[in-house]
């Protein structure tokens, strides 16, 4: 499953059409105006609730180096597009693989895809600033099981760009991944992450 998620990603950034990175003077964003980025991201597990036992009505908290995550973290790779509905307002998407071992190591695999909406409180020739929202959903593999859960996200950061069209940035927030197991209703859960994000990005 890992490898061919691997495979579908790089075939997508291979086959992009060369038009695509056709260079134009970058004059500020417009209606029209697109932007591509391939993004890595550092996923910290920082806090894990579980709802509990109904019988004794306990929510049990649970943070950092108690969630059980090897070395506290989950990587990924992730491809972002969104389209300029004016200056200020941007709708995408967004489509990766994330991967983590737990103790035990067993191999947890997440693919999140998610709606994004992108609001620039700055942006310039050389630098934006963005608050970003998204919405959607994540697939999940682990020992053999396999579920579908919501992924939601707030993101803010920055990007840097060195000519008119190609930029690096960061991006930090919070990201949301609720799970709702059908029958098992005292094992509903709620993992915050905080990423560490770093991208390149292609606008035009």
């Amino acid at each position: 499953m890992k490898r061919k998620i691997l495979t579908c990603i790089f075939l997508f950034v291979v086959i992009l059409p060369s038009s695509l990175f056709a260079a134009r003077r970058f004059a500020g964003y417009e209606k029209g105006s697109y932007k591509i980025s391939i993004r890595i991201p550092f996923e910290l597990p920082v806090a894990y609730w579980v709802k509990g036992n109904e019988t004794t009505g306990l929510n049990n908290w649970y943070v950092w180096n108690q969630i059980g995550y090897n070395n506290n973290i989950e990587f990924g790779i992730e491809i972002g597009y969104e389209y300029f509905m004016n200056s200020k307002l941007s709708l995408g998407g967004l489509i990766g693989y994330h991967f983590s071992y737990m103790r035990s190591n067993s191999l947890i695999s997440r693919v999140p895809f998610a709606f994004r909406m992108s609001y620039y409180p700055y942006t310039d020739n050389k630098f934006d600033i963005p608050i970003i929202l998204g919405v959607g959903g994540a697939y999940e593999n682990t020992k053999g099981y396999s579920m579908v859960t919501m992924h939601l996200s707030l993101e803010t950061g920055f990007s840097w760009y060195w000519n008119d069209n190609w930029g690096v940035g960061l991006r930090t927030g919070l990201h949301l991944i609720p799970e709702f197991l059908s029958g098992r209703p005292d094992q509903t859960n709620l993992t915050f992450f905080i990423p560490i994000v770093a991208e390149v990005t292609f606008r035009r």
